[in-house]
């Protein structure tokens, strides 16, 4: 009965130990998966189209990534919402679950100020792509695309800076010429009674430039700073005294003729007339020329009246102008002065509205030939 009892006992103790120890065993063995279920990690990366479910102990994203993926420098890891450079992105902790994004970068070209640069980026809206490459595109700068725009892989951009300015440019104000006619000088006189000056005004101008070249320049306005200085010329309009058909004794007086039937000289003197006859002059002498006559003729240098012929007479038709008419010849545009006559002579050739007028020598007669001539006709004293 004692041996029994002790084999019991024995069995009892042992079958104690037996159980025991699987219990640790388990216990072990359930510990030891929940501490490596603990430390399994799920990480899913999507690099565009592949998308790979990693089950895994590592530790850093750079860890899961480093042997399927070819990452370069300028690419970008993207999860919990926020986007990191490949750099610090790689040293981020894995968690229990994520989802990571990669984001490979592409060229892109950026023209601005006169150069072409080739950046690698991983954004797609053309001002990100701007703001990252320090491209910043002001107010008024140009951009195409525009700022808003997606742009793909080898796309150019076009920064054109937009600059404006106001300028400001003086100009001279050229004066102006006033003529003014003055009795006080003879036809063909000018004489310059106030010097023009030129003024000077401000002109402003809107200057647009494009990359740093003007492109265009809008007038906005001006200002007079000084003002110009009128130039006053008196012109003549007194007719002169042609004296080329004067005798060489005798210079005519000039008149002018008023409308209440009054001829006045410059010195105030004045003549009365009654009528005015516009004719066709011509000139003689005494010469045998002129008048068939020689100088041992005893009607040479006697007129049809008996006087003798000198400068002022003159040969008309009677029926016209009667003999003796005190008359005050010139010419219709003012070019020449015969000045005062009589009616003393007649000619064969003189009829209707024609008078011969007298000159002292052949040369003076000549060169005179024939004129239209204005007639007054004085009155008598």
């Amino acid at each position: 009965m004692k041996i029994n009892s002790h084999v019991s006992i024995i069995k009892s103790k042992t079958r104690f130990f037996i159980g025991s120890f699987f219990l640790v065993m388990f216990f072990t063995l359930v510990l030891g998966v929940l501490v490596l279920k603990s430390k399994i990690r799920y990480v899913t990366v999507i690099d565009g189209d592949k998308s790979v479910v990693y089950i895994t102990f590592k530790k850093t994203i750079g860890d899961v990534l480093e042997k399927d993926f070819v990452l370069n420098a300028e690419d970008k890891i993207y999860y919990d919402n926020k986007e990191y450079s490949l750099k610090d992105g790689k040293a981020q902790s894995i968690k229990k679950e994520m989802i990571i994004k990669i984001f490979h970068a592409v060229p892109i070209f950026i023209s601005c100020d006169g150069n072409r640069k080739r950046v690698l980026t991983t954004k797609k809206k053309v001002c990100d792509i701007l703001n990252e490459s320090m491209f910043f595109a002001y107010d008024r700068d140009l951009v195409v695309p525009g700022l808003n725009e997606i742009v793909e892989e080898d796309s150019e951009i076009v920064l054109t800076r937009i600059n404006e300015n106001i300028i400001y440019a003086t100009e001279p104000i050229e004066y102006k010429i006033n003529k003014k006619e003055t009795n006080e000088l003879e036809i063909g006189i000018a004489k310059v009674v106030q010097k023009g000056k030129c003024g000077t005004k401000e002109l402003a101008y809107k200057i647009r430039y494009e990359n740093g070249d003007e492109v265009l320049r809008k007038f906005i306005g001006e200002k007079v700073i000084e003002e110009s200085v009128d130039e006053i010329i008196e012109i003549g309009k007194r007719e002169k005294v042609n004296r080329f058909f004067a005798s060489k004794t005798y210079c005519p007086e000039r008149y002018f003729a008023s409308s209440n039937g009054v001829l006045t000289s410059r010195d105030g003197s004045s003549l009365r007339y009654n009528k005015v006859l516009n004719c066709e002059a011509t000139a003689y002498d005494s010469s045998y020329n002129s008048t068939g006559k020689r100088p041992d003729n005893p009607g040479y240098g006697v007129t049809a009246s008996g006087e003798r012929a000198r400068y002022g007479v003159v040969a008309v038709d009677p029926r016209v102008i009667p003999l003796g008419t005190k008359l005050y010849i010139e010419s219709l545009n003012g070019a020449w002065t015969y000045g005062l006559a009589t009616a003393l002579d007649t000619g064969g050739a003189i009829k209707g509205n024609k008078i011969d007028l007298y000159f002292d020598t052949e040369k003076e007669a000549l060169k005179f030939g024939r004129k239209q001539a204005r007639v007054f006709f004085l009155y008598q004293n």
